[in-house]
């Protein structure tokens, strides 16, 4: 398909969602997440000795800070994972704030392939990924393991 388009697609959806457009090569994705849960559940499920040497513990044991917080970073974990796939990726807000809180909209286009500068954009949306996954506790998203299979490896 040339465009693939997510509305609120509530938590792991979002990530099933982006992985089959990557999958299909999408040519432009439209995806508006909502209810990021994953990433807070797993920070709460962090080991104690973990959590009190970790520079972020007040995020990671404050479960309204660990919930907001944990939706901004799914979604920059998520930019930085279809950057690594091979798109050009933008995050706004797609409907005045006091509407809905739930208001981001990531958009996606392919860059070509085999190109120079495509594949040092995917190394350093992986890199991203990777460093941001590290920094917030080691808990990643379930797009990391659904691009797998296009050979997006972590």
């Amino acid at each position: 398909p040339h465009l693939a388009v997510a509305r609120h697609a509530c938590d792991t959806a979002s990530d099933d969602a982006l992985a089959q457009a990557v999958r299909a090569r999408s040519l432009l994705i439209a995806c508006a997440p909502c209810c990021h849960a994953q990433l807070a559940r797993r920070w709460s499920e962090l080991p104690d000795r973990l959590v009190q040497l970790h520079p972020l513990r007040t995020i990671h044991t404050v479960p309204h800070l660990r919930s907001e917080t944990a939706a901004h970073v799914t979604d920059a974990m998520r930019v930085a994972l279809l950057r690594a796939a091979g798109y050009r990726v933008a995050a706004s807000e797609f409907v005045a704030p006091e509407h809905t809180p739930k208001n981001r909209l990531l958009l996606a286009g392919r860059l070509r392939a085999g190109v120079p500068a495509t594949r040092a954009a995917q190394e350093e949306g992986l890199a991203e990924y990777v460093a941001l996954k590290s920094a917030t506790g080691g808990a990643g998203i379930a797009l990391e393991g659904l691009l797998g299979s296009v050979g997006i490896r972590t």
